[in-house]
């Protein structure tokens, strides 16, 4: 038997999950080397989301074509292989079909073949998954949370714009003219932003739908174009 081992971490995932790239490649060789397996190749994806299906992912398509009969796909923890119980399902036909298997440094999931460890290995994937479900929520909650405060929460600003403190400033001209009475509609207010100098973070003039953003940022109201 030999390893065929697949490292992954998203930006998104990262922090989370606490293991680079460095620390999961770390955690299989240790792996390895207590079993004795030989570790055939490493596999290493930066960027591959877990939630992407598993033909999306071009490292783990490496990975798994990798697997010869007899050898196991090692990853540091199952989270890093998948976070959807549909993915695993697919995943684990293509391994089966390799007559290979799927070995976690980390122990956490029986590889026994039986009815004890697939519930196991069912019961641990859907959990991956809730997790991702429920940080992609918490993570929308506080954006939106950090648009109401007028908080910047990423992105290209405009040159004229400016964080401080975690909160994008506006000079007092632009919010006098996205606020002022001066200019009513969404296409009047962007006119009156060109004409005064003020262009988009791409140099081009202020479109009328980031007249309506800018509104909504500085909590005015959206008017129709």
């Amino acid at each position: 038997m030999a390893a065929v081992i697949y490292i992954r971490v998203s930006t998104d995932e990262q922090a989370e999950s606490g293991l680079g790239l460095e620390a999961q490649e770390h955690a299989c060789r240790a792996w390895a080397a207590r079993e004795g397996v030989a570790v055939a190749s490493v596999h290493r994806a930066d960027g591959e989301k877990s939630g992407t299906p598993p033909a999306k992912r071009p490292v783990l398509c490496a990975a798994l074509a990798a697997l010869t009969p007899g050898d196991t796909l090692l990853v540091a923890r199952r989270d890093r292989l998948v976070r959807s119980v549909e993915h695993s399902l697919a995943i684990g036909k293509v391994i089966a079909a390799r007559e290979a298997t799927i070995t976690s440094a980390a122990g956490e999931a029986s590889e026994d073949d039986g009815p004890q460890g697939w519930l196991i290995r069912l019961i641990l994937d859907a959990f991956n998954e809730y997790t991702r479900l429920m940080i992609s929520v918490m993570t929308a909650a506080a954006l939106q949370a950090k648009k109401r405060r007028g908080e910047w929460t990423g992105g290209r600003l405009p040159p004229w714009a400016v964080v401080v403190e975690g909160r994008v400033e506006y000079p007092a001209e632009v919010r006098c003219i996205v606020h002022g009475t001066r200019s009513g509609t969404t296409r009047e207010c962007a006119a009156a932003l060109a004409l005064a100098g003020f262009r988009s973070a791409r140099g081009f003039p202020v479109h009328p739908s980031s007249v309506q953003a800018l509104r909504r940022a500085m909590g005015g109201k959206s008017e129709e174009i």
